[in-house]
């Protein structure tokens, strides 16, 4: 018999790392943040210019144009702002399981073919 029964479990303990891991964990963040924040920053420009495009439209005749009460014009970029928040958790789980790159990848050709379909639409 093992004397697992003697054995101490610590929890809620950190361990310290060597200077030199701390040099490596370091290093690759650094690699990480250089790779994606880009990316990101890329993403949320379009996500801004989204909002500036409501805003836009908003004010060159979308509410006559489509026959819109202020009402439903709140509830339509409410409704806007909605899906950006339940669609967050998903996009965060898909990057965990999916590289980086490829994640990154598919939103921005996604998001072009949706709007390619939405000018051949109209």
């Amino acid at each position: 018999m093992s004397d697992t029964k003697n054995e101490k479990v610590l929890i809620n303990q950190t361990e310290s790392l060597t200077v030199q891991e701390q040099a490596l964990v370091k290093s690759y963040l650094l690699k990480v943040d250089l790779r994606v924040i880009p990316i990101l920053g890329f993403v949320y420009f379009f996500a801004v210019m989204d909002c500036a495009n409501i805003d836009a439209a908003t004010a060159n005749g979308l509410r006559d144009g489509l026959n819109l009460s202020k009402t439903d014009t709140g509830n339509t970029t409410s409704f806007f702002f909605i899906a950006y928040v339940v669609f967050q958790a998903p996009a965060n789980i898909l990057l965990k399981k999916f590289s980086p790159h490829v994640w990154f990848s598919f939103i921005i050709f996604q998001r072009r073919e949706i709007l390619s379909v939405i000018i051949f639409i109209m």
